[in-house]
Order: C-alpha cells, then structure tokens, then sequence
C-alpha cells in the first residue's frame, strides 16, 4: 500500500468511461431514494483534489454529510483548498486505520475508488465495513483490473507471465484466492470475473455469522487509461425493500456475475452532435466512418450519459 495517488498523472475531470459510470451510479441512487432517505446519508469517498464525485453526489442526490479519506497526508493543505463545499470533512490517512474509527450507527453510501491493483489492504477494508455495516448501508468498490500489475520482471513466454501473475495474486491477497483459479484466468478478459469472486465470497464470509445479507447491484467494467472494475451492493436483511424501488428495472444493473461494460469512443462535439441526429442504429447508418461498430454501439448504449468538454476563460 502507498501513499501516493493518481492525481498527478491522471486529470479525474476527463475521463469520459468514467464520468458515465458516475452518472449511471447517480442515476440509480436517485431510484432507490424510492425506499431509502438518500439524502440523509453520509457519503464517504476519495476526493483527491479534484471531489468531482462529491460534487455529483451533493447537486443530485442532496448529500450534505461527506467524508473525505486522502491517503496523501502531504497535501492536505491543497485538498482542503480545493474542496468544493465546506461540509466536506478531509480525514487524512489510510481507509483502512479511518474506518473503524467511523459511528457506524450512521447510513453510508461508501465508495473505496482505488487507484490501484487488489491488495490485502483492500481485502481489510471490505471486512471492516462488513463487520460494521447496518442494514441500507451501500458500498462501493472500485479496483485496478489490469491483470499485467502483477507482472514480475515481465517474462517474455507468455504462458510463464501468466504463471507469474496467478503467484503474485496469491501471495497478496493469502488467504482469499478463489481455490479453482485457473492461470488462463490472469487474462485482461477474464481477471474482471476473479475480482467479482473474490470480492462477493469474502463479503459473503464476513457475513456468516450476522444476520445481514448483500445484494449487488453494480458490476462495471470501464476503460480510459486503465482497465477498472468497480462493485456494488447494498446491505439489507431482505431484497424486497429494494426491488420495491425498481432499480433491478435499469438496464446497467447487474445483480449477477453478469459485466456492464463502458468502453467508448472519444469523440469531437461535432461527432456527437451528428451521431445523436443518426440514432437509433447509428452503425448501420453511418458509412465508411473511422470507428469500429462495437464502440458506435457502445456510444449509442450511453449517449445520454455521455459527457462534453470544453475549454473556458475564468
């Protein structure tokens, strides 16, 4: 574990795969306030210096009760000057020594945004919240999903690198490796299914012995720079109160081992100006256009969500 993010590296404004996710979340927030007082939730999240989550969270869904955990206790000063509403309470540390220390007799919406590969740090993290959740608490994992971070010295054999992938994953996250893990299965393709795995079943152990259950509800796959994953589910003694509000209704829910993947194109406005003219089946209206079919159908799945940017003078 380090204390060092991806906020120097990577502009977390830009991100168009991203900030779809976001809205999608958002957007199936707002469903479940049907059942749940969303608005009186405390929001936990990652804010870096950027807070564009927090900023969503807060304008859509009316959260003013937020929690920030900044790992980079070297720029403190900054997060604080960047933070965008004052409510924003800035925690320095790691998540991992933070949230013991939380009153857990609070409803959370948490979401753990790491910028980084599965780790045991991860693995605690999930436990303590499962040991402490109530009922209606919602949590949120986003993880690193590029199965080559666990190369070592890159063999060049590519069956070896695989090998190498499947010792360094287990020797992380020991003793939480699925036992039927396959080598093939260190693939960019398939490492997303040994996440949900190994997320669900330790939940799943966490929770043995409380009377609690968890429902998913997110199982994304989204891709700018790097391949992430991120899950969801919500903690609840019965699946009803949530059907109840039709969130399983949304076309991105996924409450099975089932991917929504988020994998678009960028695009120049005048593009997304003349592809939205074009919809529906913008593939088989578009000729000889430089885009590949699948991510004309990707856009075409998202274009509502999709975001613009542009540049101003201030």
């Amino acid at each position: 574990m380090t204390n060092k993010g991806s906020s120097d590296k990577i502009n977390y404004l830009v991100r168009p795969a991203k900030q779809v996710e976001r809205k999608l979340i958002i957007e199936a927030l707002q469903c479940l306030s049907k059942t749940y007082d969303i608005p009186k939730y405390t929001y936990i999240g990652m804010g870096s210096r950027y807070f564009v989550d927090f900023q969503m969270v807060h304008k859509f869904l009316r959260i003013s009760e937020m929690i920030s955990f900044e790992k980079e206790e070297d720029k403190i000063k900054r997060f604080e000057f960047n933070k965008p509403y004052s409510f924003i309470d800035i925690q320095p540390g790691f998540s991992t020594d933070i949230l013991p220390s939380l009153p857990w007799t609070n409803d959370y919406f948490i979401w753990l945004d790491y910028d980084y590969k599965i780790s045991s740090s991860i693995i605690d993290d999930i436990k303590i919240v499962c040991d402490n959740a109530r009922p209606g608490v919602i949590l949120l994992l986003t993880i690193d999903a590029e199965p080559k971070k666990f190369d070592d010295g890159f063999p060049e054999d590519e069956m070896q690198r695989m090998n190498v992938r499947l010792a360094n994953l287990k020797e992380e996250i020991h003793p939480h490796y699925p036992p039927d893990i396959k080598t093939s299965d260190m693939s960019k393709k398939k490492f997303p299914k040994i996440l949900l795995k190994i997320i669900s079943e330790i939940i799943r152990d966490c929770l043995r012995f409380r009377d609690l259950n968890f429902y998913q509800i997110f199982n994304f796959i989204y891709e700018d720079t790097s391949q992430m994953y991120t899950y969801g589910c919500i903690f609840g003694k019965s699946k009803k109160k949530i059907s109840d509000t039709g969130i399983y209704d949304l076309k991105y829910i996924s409450s099975d081992d089932t991917f929504v993947k988020i994998k678009l194109p960028i695009l120049t406005p005048r593009e997304k100006m003349h592809f939205d003219s074009l919809i529906p089946q913008i593939d088989k209206k578009l000729d000889e256009f430089e885009i590949a079919p699948e991510k004309l159908k990707a856009y075409e799945q998202y274009y509502r969500y999709y975001p613009q940017y542009f540049e101003s003078f201030i």
